[in-house]
């Protein structure tokens, strides 16, 4: 498998070899409501990172800022 980077495994403590998650939340100023929009695994691909927010950025009506 390719990209493998070192990863921590939340359920069983310890490192090993995997894949970094890339997660895109939405948040509103107000109500404390975070909605899940996307979940890819990061293979460490700058591509893999830049097609999710493209896809984020241009939905309809999306006010976006990426951190």
């Amino acid at each position: 498998m390719e990209n493998l980077a070192q990863v921590r495994d939340a359920s069983e403590d310890e490192i090993g070899f995997g894949y970094h998650l890339n997660e895109i939340v939405a948040a509103e100023v107000g109500p404390p409501e975070i909605v899940p929009l996307a979940q890819t695994l990061w293979s460490q691909q700058v591509e893999d990172v830049i097609t999710a927010m493209d896809f984020i950025d241009k939905s309809e009506g999306a006010q976006v800022i990426f951190v």
